[in-house]
């Protein structure tokens, strides 16, 4: 027994925090915790949000890493039950911050689903398919949509097929149909806006996404009307695209590579003060593309991964001027903290600063932050049964909490508890903290 209290030591790299060598893989280099490591504590069971909603062992972290080691160090096929307990992940990786062996969870997994990639038998729901190879790096097909969304609902089109006696929405995509926001709009997002103050304090490039780039718009051009107020000039480079996370998550790695590098040769520019990010879940990818790209530390980082931040975060450090100021408003928010913003960015605490510059307000945590939304990307679509039930926990504690308005920093997580407001009969607006911000301006 050492110091620590534990029979290990914590300076040797050969040793996880039972004490026992490291399983690691010398064709990948990633550790993989032994059977009896991952069934020491059950730490990460109940923090797991699929775990919760089945009680099913093989849809907890320790029966995925079981999967996942079948998968990567075996070659073991896995049966359509396994399979299905594996892809109903919803990423939030909550187990990589409370499990005591350190295990690279989100590595792991994206290893996985490479080698099920592989596999033609293994291949996404179509429409999953049709956002990776499609709608994700064609801006022009997500400009198309936006605008084909908002004729489908001001035409009457979406009420009417909902009423009609049979169901032409069907599995993936009436589950999209339910995600959309109601009154969507198709309002651009300018590639550049000057200072709206006599001081320029910089320039600050807009990452856009692409999801975000077509059902989240208002944010993006609330972000840029906060920036210029505060004497930034902001500008969207047309040459960005996906970030690549939802690639790298189901196994198209080397797509999310060449995303990677596209995005990297986009945002070169070397007057730009910094690079900000609206959705987190995109963020936190960003931030993992030193390690995608297998970019030496000692190497100078391109300027993408050096400027690249949050925009909550970026708002929060700088020093804002005697102007802009906020209206005042008596209005209960709750904030829903998404699991990249705990886990991966752990930049949580910005939102509650920034909107309690807001006279008036009342800011408080959406009970149980800790644990997963179920949103998950695209598993929000793709696994209802399951997002659904977690979700609708969530949408209980904010109503419950009496709050007007609830935040969230990820778009995806915002759709997602949105739709199950809107199924609750609620009429609790769900927006990002920007919005809020950029609605109070005076």
């Amino acid at each position: 027994m050492n110091d620590f209290g534990f029979g290990f030591d914590p300076y040797n790299p050969d040793q996880n925090s039972f004490g026992n060598d490291v399983n690691t893989d010398s064709s990948n280099g990633t550790y993989i915790p032994d059977v009896s490591d991952c069934r020491s504590c059950g730490v990460c069971v109940n923090t797991c949000p699929t775990y919760r909603a089945t009680s099913k062992e093989a849809y907890s972290p320790r029966g995925r890493v079981r999967l996942i080691d079948r998968l990567i160090n075996d070659g073991e096929p896995l049966s359509e039950d396994e399979l299905k307990a594996l892809q109903a992940c919803t990423l939030c990786r909550t187990c990589e911050q409370v499990c005591p062996s350190k295990m690279a969870y989100g590595e792991l997994f994206n290893q996985a689903h490479e080698k099920l990639s592989e596999q033609t038998d293994n291949k996404p729901s179509w429409i999953v398919q049709m956002l990776l190879h499609h709608f994700s790096t064609r801006r022009w097909l997500q400009n198309l949509t936006g605008t084909l969304i908002q004729s489908y609902q001001q035409c009457g089109l979406q009420w009417l097929i909902h009423k009609l006696p049979f169901r032409l929405l069907q599995g993936d995509l009436k589950q999209l149909d339910a995600l959309l926001p109601p009154n969507h709009s198709s309002e651009k997002i300018p590639y550049y806006s000057r200072a709206l103050t006599p001081a320029r304090y910089g320039k600050v490039a807009l990452f856009s996404g692409c999801l975000s780039n077509t059902f989240d718009t208002q944010t993006h051009n609330d972000t840029i009307k906060l920036l210029t107020r505060l004497g930034y000039e902001v500008y969207v480079p047309k040459t960005q695209t996906c970030c690549g996370a939802m690639h790298a998550h189901n196994g198209d790695i080397e797509i999310a590579k060449q995303l990677a590098r596209k995005n990297i040769d986009a945002f070169s520019e070397s007057r730009v003060t910094a690079v900000v990010f609206n959705s987190s879940g995109c963020g936190a990818f960003l931030g993992e593309y030193q390690t995608l790209l297998n970019l030496d530390n000692q190497t100078a980082q391109p300027k993408l991964l050096r400027a690249v931040t949050d925009v909550l975060g970026f708002l929060q450090k700088i020093n804002w001027p005697d102007s802009p100021t906020f209206r005042a408003s008596r209005i209960k928010v709750a904030v829903h903290e998404p699991c990249s913003q705990r886990n991966q960015l752990q930049n949580q605490s910005s939102v509650y600063e920034l909107l309690n510059k807001i006279p008036a307000i009342e800011v408080a945590p959406l009970e149980g932050n800790n644990l997963c939304c179920g949103a998950g990307g695209t598993r929000m679509i793709t696994h209802p049964e399951l997002a659904n039930p977690i979700r609708d926990e969530k949408v209980k504690a904010l109503i419950e909490s009496g709050a007007e308005i609830l935040v969230s920093s990820n778009m995806a997580c915002a759709m997602h508890l949105a739709a199950g407001v809107r199924e609750a009969g609620k009429e609790i607006e769900v927006i990002h903290p920007v919005q809020l911000l950029a609605r109070q301006l005076i």
